[in-house]
């Protein structure tokens, strides 16, 4: 009795896993959504000054900040599902003297990807290690941990930026 309860809640956990990733990619593709918003937002009435500004030495302006967040977003979401990346994050950290057109066009692309290719990602690939090549530990993690990662790594980068316009118009 006891085996054939075990393979009963094996399979409930099974069918259970299988509407979570459904889930799970919804409101991941919903809270990058958001995010693109903000970004949009932000960063569609500055000008390129307020956009290469940078509170400190060794700071990133709000351009870089959008640049890699949004780079790091596409790697994320490429890697996990297995569509090789272009990114070369070291670029990102150049992005000087950009206007709001150009960042708004990246947010743009990313929200492709995100729309393409995240629908597509499997419970197989949420469940695999991956590396993303670009990342600075080369550690495998899960599809689930590398997306999650990513949201987590965007939000962080999204208060940065959010501090730093507010620096930026109080220094002016």
């Amino acid at each position: 009795m006891l085996t054939r309860d075990i393979e009963l809640m094996s399979l409930g956990a099974k069918l259970a896993y299988d509407f979570s990733v459904d889930e799970f990619l919804t409101a991941f593709v919903e809270q990058f959504r958001a995010l693109h918003r903000v970004l949009r937002e932000e960063v569609q009435n500055l000008d390129a000054d307020t956009l290469a500004w940078t509170p400190c030495e060794g700071a990133n302006s709000i351009a870089v900040l959008v640049t890699h967040l949004l780079g790091n977003e596409v790697e994320s979401v490429r890697t996990v599902a297995g569509v090789a990346s272009d990114r070369v994050r070291a670029k990102e950290f150049e992005a000087r003297r950009v206007g709001a057109a150009d960042l708004i066009a990246l947010v743009d692309r990313a929200e492709g990807v995100l729309e393409q290719l995240a629908p597509r990602i499997t419970a197989a690939q949420l469940g695999a290690d991956h590396v993303r090549p670009n990342a600075l530990d080369q550690t495998p993690h899960s599809g689930t941990h590398i997306l999650m990662h990513s949201l987590a790594h965007a939000r962080e980068h999204t208060g940065q930026l959010l501090l730093t316009r507010q620096l930026a118009s109080a220094s002016r």
